[in-house]
């Protein structure tokens, strides 16, 4: 679990990344590739802490109803070579 001494809700891209100990360019891969899941306001990004505290947990996340970009990962095919995946 992330120790969060401010309790605050809501982290900037920035401070996610700092806080997951990993880059901005890193984070931001992660959310394109909706692996963490982010809050828009007007033109911001922010990550939930829990959202923080669940991928520090390294728990996936559970796709939402008839959003194909988080179940095509859920296939069984070890035959096929993720790089050569059409997104």
């Amino acid at each position: 679990m992330i120790h969060m001494s401010n309790h605050r809700l809501l982290y900037s891209r920035k401070e996610a990344a700092r806080l997951l100990g990993i880059s901005l360019h890193k984070l931001d891969e992660l959310i394109r590739r909706k692996e963490i899941d982010v809050r828009r306001i007007d033109d911001r990004i922010k990550v939930h802490h829990s959202e923080l505290d669940r991928f520090a947990r390294g728990e996936t996340r559970k796709p939402a109803a008839g959003d194909p970009t988080t179940t095509a990962n859920t296939t069984n095919n070890t035959n096929e070579d993720p790089s050569e995946v059409q997104q």
